[in-house]
């Protein structure tokens, strides 16, 4: 004699998108299938699965967008510094020949020589005034910089 068993089983109903039937679906299955997109069919044989993201493929998406809008501009900054520690590097490099510069031609003024023609003088101030007296020593000085750069 066979036995009977009560069983209650939740489902969740659904209805077909092409034919309209209403139909049931076991919770538990339900949920896999809203999860992993899986085709299933309804009781006339229409295929059919869930398309739409869940809300955790959802919140996935985002987190993974805003980690690439993150990397981007923390590339972005890296550059900048990258670029900003460049030009300071640059700049003084700049001074410092600068500096050489000025301290080379001020030896020769101290010493009497001419920064024009090389030679010695006694009074030097009155032979640039008579000799050289366009001579600009910041023009020479940036002249005298640009050279030495380029060695």
């Amino acid at each position: 004699m066979p036995m009977s068993t009560t069983i209650f089983v939740t489902l969740t109903h659904i209805s077909c998108y092409s034919c309209g039937v209403v139909f049931g679906i076991e919770a538990t299955r339900y949920s896999q299938l809203l999860e992993s997109h899986e085709n299933f069919w309804c009781p006339n044989g229409h295929t059919q699965r869930f398309v739409e993201q869940t809300e955790k493929e959802k919140r996935i998406a985002e987190l993974e967008r805003e980690a690439r809008t993150a990397k981007a501009s923390r590339d972005f900054w890296a550059e900048q510094s990258k670029s900003a520690n460049q030009e300071v590097e640059h700049k003084t490099r700049q001074l410092a020949a600068r500096k050489g510069v000025t301290t080379r031609l001020k030896r020769r003024l101290t010493n009497g020589q001419c920064p024009c023609c090389s030679r010695k003088f006694k009074d030097l101030k009155t032979h640039m005034a008579t000799a050289h007296p366009k001579y600009d020593v910041e023009k020479e000085a940036a002249a005298r910089e640009a050279s030495t750069a380029t060695k």
